[in-house]
C-alpha cells in the first residue's frame, strides 16, 4: 500500500502492555477472557514493536481465514515450529504448500481413512485391557497420548517403528515443553544463538524425533507398497510427474506427529473428564454403544450410529479446543478489513476458546450439553462459531481422520472400562502448541458393566 493511513491507537502499549504479556505468559486464558471482557472483539495490543490484534467476531474470523486469506500467512508462531517439524503442511507457504497440500490431501479423503478404523479399534481395546490388568496410579492423559500415538504410528508408517514407541513420546514431549518454554516467555524476544534452557530441550526432543522418522524414511524407501500414509506419500506425483523427496517426507510425517495424535489424545481427555463429571450423559452413550454393537466388535459401520457419542467429542472441543489459537501474518499494509486497518506484519489471532464460550453463540456456553449438537448440528450454525479445526484453504488436512478416532476410540474406552477422574480432582490447562493439562490427571479404573 503506497499511502499512508491512519491505524488504530492499540487498546495496551507501552509499560500496561508489557505488564499484559506478562500476564498472558501465566495465564494465558484468564488473560484472553481478560481483553475480550475489556476490549471487546477486536482488541489490540502493540510489545516490543510487535503488534497483535484479537479476533473474536466470527465475520472477523471468516474474512482473515477466508475471503482474504491470501493477504496473510501463518503466524510467526507457527512458523517458529519449522524448528521442530521442518517444512511441512503445518508451516509452508505459498506454491510450495500448495503443491504439497494437493499430494498429501488424496490420502486422507474419508474414503482412505475408512480403512483405519480396525487399526483405532484393536489399539484401544489393548489400552482397555492394559488399564484393567494395571489399575492404580495411571494418568489418563498419558494413557490417551499413548493410544493416539500408537495409532498414528501404525496409520501413518505401517508397523515398522524401528525403535520403542515412548522414544517418539519422549522426543514429542521435550520438543512441546520445550517450544512453549521459549515461546510463551521473554526468551522469545532473545537471539536465536543465545543458548536458553527451553531451546535447547526442544533441540534434543526434534533431534530425537528427526532420528526416528529419517530411519524409517530409509526402511520405507526399499518397500513403499502398503496402506500406511507414509507408502502412499512416496509414490504420490503431481501434474509434472514431481514427488516428494526425503526431506520433504520428513517434514509431513513430524507434522502428523505433532498434530495427528496430541490434538485427538486432548480431545478425549477432556471428553471423559466432563463424562466422569454427568454420569447422566455417560450413561446415554454407554446405552448407545451398546444399541449400535451389541456385544459384536466395533467398527466403521457405527460411527455414523453414535451421534450422541460424537456430540460428546464436539461438546468436548467446544469447552476445551485442543487447538486453542489460530494465527496469521499480514503479508502486506491493509487498509479495508473489517476490524480495521493493520500494517504489514501485524499477528491477528483468533482464539476458539473465545468463541467457543461466548453466549452470543452458544446457551449456556459453561454447561457441558452435548445434546445442543444434536438440536443443532454444526452445519447449521453461522460459520466460524465453531472451529476446532481451524478454517479456510488452511483447515486442518487431518480433520477426517482425527473425528473418527475420537468416537471410535471414545466408544471402545465407554464400552470396556469405567474410567473416573476422583471429584477432588481439579482441571487446570496451560496452553502451548496445544491446550494441555498441567500435571497428570488421575483416573480410577473399573471393568464396565454394560447397561440392560
Amino acid at each position: 500500500m503506497s499511502h499512508a493511513f491512519a491505524l488504530p491507537r492499540p487498546h495496551v502499549q507501552g509499560l500496561p502492555a508489557v505488564r499484559t504479556f506478562r500476564a498472558f505468559n501465566r495465564d494465558p486464558l484468564a488473560a484472553l477472557d481478560h481483553a475480550k471482557a475489556t476490549w471487546g472483539d477486536r482488541a489490540r495490543f502493540a510489545v516490543a514493536g510487535e503488534h497483535t490484534v484479537l479476533l473474536s467476531d466470527p465475520e472477523d474470523i471468516a474474512e482473515v481465514l477466508v475471503t482474504r486469506a491470501a493477504d496473510f500467512r501463518k503466524d510467526v508462531g507457527t512458523r517458529r515450529l519449522q524448528l521442530i517439524v521442518g517444512p511441512g503442511l503445518l508451516t509452508l507457504e505459498g506454491d510450495t504448500w500448495r503443491q504439497r497440500r494437493k499430494l498429501a490431501a488424496p490420502s486422507l479423503k474419508r474414503a482412505h481413512i475408512a480403512s483405519y478404523a480396525d487399526v483405532m479399534v484393536r489399539h484401544t481395546e489393548e489400552a482397555a485391557l492394559d488399564l484393567l490388568a494395571h489399575p492404580e496410579g495411571r494418568d489418563l492423559h498419558a494413557v490417551l497420548m499413548g493410544v493416539t500415538l500408537r495409532i498414528v504410528v501404525e496409520c501413518l508408517l505401517g508397523t515398522n517403528l524401528p525403535t520403542d514407541v515412548r522414544v517418539v513420546e519422549h522426543a514429542m514431549a521435550d520438543s512441546v515443553a520445550g517450544f512453549a518454554g521459549w515461546q510463551q516467555s521473554w526468551r522469545r524476544f532473545l537471539p536465536g544463538w543465545v543458548p536458553t534452557a527451553p531451546r535447547r530441550r526442544m533441540r534434543r526432543g526434534a533431534e530425537a524425533l528427526d532420528a526416528v522418522i529419517r530411519a524409517v524414511i530409509a526402511q520405507r524407501r526399499q518397500d513403499a507398497t502398503g496402506n500406511d500414509l507414509l507408502s502412499r506419500l512416496m509414490v504420490a506425483q503431481d501434474e509434472a510427474g514431481l514427488g516428494l523427496d526425503d526431506e520433504a517426507l520428513r517434514g509431513e510425517v513430524a507434522t502428523m506427529f505433532l498434530a495427528g495424535h496430541e490434538t485427538t489424545a486432548l480431545a478425549l481427555l477432556f471428553a471423559l473428564h466432563l463424562l466422569s463429571r454427568h454420569p447422566a450423559e455417560r450413561a446415554r452413550a454407554e446405552a448407545e454403544i451398546q444399541a449400535a454393537a451389541g456385544d459384536g466388535p466395533l467398527g466403521l459401520d457405527h460411527v455414523r450410529q453414535l451421534p450422541f457419542t460424537a456430540a460428546v467429542i464436539t461438546e468436548a472441543m467446544r469447552l476445551y479446543p485442543p487447538a486453542w489459537a489460530v494465527g496469521r501474518e499480514a503479508l502486506t499494509d491493509l487498509e479495508d478489513l473489517r476490524c480495521g486497518p493493520v500494517r504489514k506484519g501485524t499477528q491477528l489471532i483468533v482464539s476458539p476458546w473465545l468463541v467457543h464460550r461466548d453466549a452470543r453463540w452458544h446457551a449456556e456456553p459453561l454447561r457441558f450439553v452435548p445434546q445442543r449438537w444434536i438440536d443443532q448440528p454444526v452445519r447449521e450454525r453461522p460459520r466460524f462459531t465453531y472451529l476446532p479445526f481451524g478454517g479456510g484453504p488452511r483447515v486442518c488436512i487431518g480433520n477426517h481422520f482425527a473425528e473418527m478416532e475420537a468416537v471410535l476410540v471414545l466408544a471402545t474406552l465407554l464400552r470396556r472400562v469405567r474410567l473416573d477422574v476422583p471429584q477432588a480432582h481439579v482441571l487446570q490447562l496451560r496452553p502451548s502448541i496445544t491446550l494441555r493439562p498441567t500435571g497428570a490427571v488421575p483416573v480410577r479404573v473399573t471393568a464396565n458393566h454394560r447397561p440392560d
